[in-house]
């Protein structure tokens, strides 16, 4: 356990406040000793401990380890005395709070305390039912049922909290079954490099067993698994608008529920209808689901990359160019290390506000993406030409665009997850044989246009990150900067 982590958790606990005992009221100088040094920044690794608190000891390894497995123990009782001041929201606390009373349950009964067991046994289940803590409810309901026979001879109450238990228990192994199936998609797509048939069809005999499984009980977890998997189905379909229905329809089940859930989890639901605004042109729906997504999700953190990745597609789409720029002056510094979108959106932002670019460093960034044929390599493509187009190098796009048809044919042809780009990549080429002037050219690109608009975003079935910028505005800057 590492001494910034143990750091956190002191952090948590009220400035000025002492640590609680342990479970058996034993107190330890030395535990009061760091803790109060953690709170005030004045040790951050185990070797300052050591100086400060272990000089004298023989084994100061050995020493340190207990000394942080007490601490760890200690702030665990603060923390549960101190559930109110702790910065997690209602849900986590009612939790906690539930778990908390369950141990002084266990404590009444090895103390023999019957006319605790109900009261703490019914309050339990009181919280337990309200919040949707399958778990505990068959934890609960196992000593209940033992106490109304055994210690009441009450067969009613017994053979309700029976019926209880074996219900929570059904509920509980849905609710693992819905997890693992979740789990098993998440692994899918976190070891494929791009999703065939083969993904889909996988993916699909998972989304069919979770909407069977959740007809079998009815809980948050259960609703919100459900929800996960059928929406993640739906993504790797590119299905975007049933997706964001589903998570606007999940939100309406949720906002009918007694309690609010994770935030992490409120990210996810908003994050997931960001792409059917954003390719539908819902800009200002796509602005306040962004606007949410950043209130929820520390500067920084992975959350935050992608939230910051998509507000620049939003731009983007809206052909808010100048502003994309901005934003990457202010909020990028030189030193900072972008991912390769980002390096793709900086690129497209310089170009097309006709600022500085340098095409040599901008390829040695993006080695990955170079790599994704029929995806975001076609990027890389676009925005080399688009450099040499604004700088009027014709012979340079002439050569550029020498491999197209090749390239064409060999990863974008017949696919209809390709359409929009193989079309936009035959406008590139056809620029050649209109000689760069405006009114001949356009006798070129007629029919690639057309067909563009034939087959708008919101209708083709691509990934909505391939097509950074939408091809129609790509059109109209090249068309501003031919002869």
């Amino acid at each position: 356990m590492k001494m910034k982590d143990l750091q956190k958790v002191a952090e948590q606990l009220p400035i000025n406040s002492r640590l609680k005992p342990n479970i058996l009221g034993i107190r330890n100088d030395n535990v009061e000793r760091l803790y109060q040094l953690l709170k005030k920044g004045k040790v951050t690794s185990d070797e300052e401990v050591i100086e400060r608190l272990l000089s004298d000891s023989n084994y100061p390894r050995r020493s340190i380890w207990k000394l942080k497995t007490k601490l760890i123990e200690r702030m665990g009782n603060s923390l549960i005395t101190s559930l109110d001041a702790l910065n997690i929201d209602t849900y986590q606390k009612k939790h906690i709070y539930g778990y908390y009373l369950f141990v002084l349950l266990k404590i009444s009964i090895a103390l023999g305390i019957n006319s605790l067991i109900e009261s703490f046994g019914k309050k339990i289940m009181k919280i337990a039912v309200e919040y949707h803590i399958t778990e505990l409810c068959i934890l609960v309901t196992i000593y209940l049922r033992r106490y109304f026979l055994i210690q009441q001879n009450n067969i009613k109450e017994y053979a309700k909290y029976n019926k209880l238990n074996l219900e929570y228990h059904n509920q509980y192994i849905v609710e693992c079954e819905l997890d693992r199936l979740y789990n098993e998609l998440a692994l899918i797509i976190r070891q494929k490099k791009s999703f065939n048939q083969k993904t889909i069809k996988i993916s699909e005999k998972i989304y069919k067993s979770a909407i069977t499984l959740s007809t079998k009980g009815h809980s948050y977890k259960i609703l919100v698994r459900t929800a996960y998997i059928e929406s993640t189905y739906l993504l790797l379909k590119m299905e975007y608008k049933k997706v964001c229905l589903r998570m606007e329809t999940l939100q309406a089940e949720i906002a009918k529920l007694p309690f609010s859930p994770f935030p992490k989890q409120i990210f996810v639901f908003e994050y997931r209808k960001i792409p059917w605004y954003i390719i539908s042109k819902k800009f200002n729906q796509a602005n306040n689901a962004i606007n949410n997504c950043f209130r929820m999700t520390p500067v920084n953190s992975y959350n935050y990359k992608i939230t910051t990745q998509i507000l620049f597609l939003n731009l983007f789409h809206q052909g808010k160019f100048a502003e994309a720029n901005s934003y990457f002056n202010m909020n990028f510094s030189k030193t900072r290390s972008y991912n390769e979108a980002f390096e793709i959106y900086h690129a497209y932002a310089s170009i097309l506000t006709g600022n500085y670019f340098r095409a040599g460093r901008f390829l040695n960034q993006v080695p990955i993406f170079s790599k994704d044929k029929k995806g975001m390599n076609i990027n890389i493509l676009i925005i080399l030409i688009l450099d040499n187009i604004r700088k009027k190098l014709y012979s340079k796009v002439i050569d550029q665009t020498e491999s197209l048809s090749r390239y064409i044919n060999r990863y974008l042809l017949d696919e209809e997850s390709t359409f929009r780009s193989r079309h936009f990549l035959l406008i590139i080429k056809s620029l050649e044989k209109g000689a760069f002037q405006k009114k001949e050219v356009l006798e070129y690109v007629q029919p690639h246009l057309k067909a563009l608009e034939e087959h708008p975003l919101s209708e083709a079935k691509q990934d909505y990150e391939v097509e950074v910028v939408p091809y129609e505005k790509l059109w109209d800057f090249i068309y501003n900067n031919l002869q």
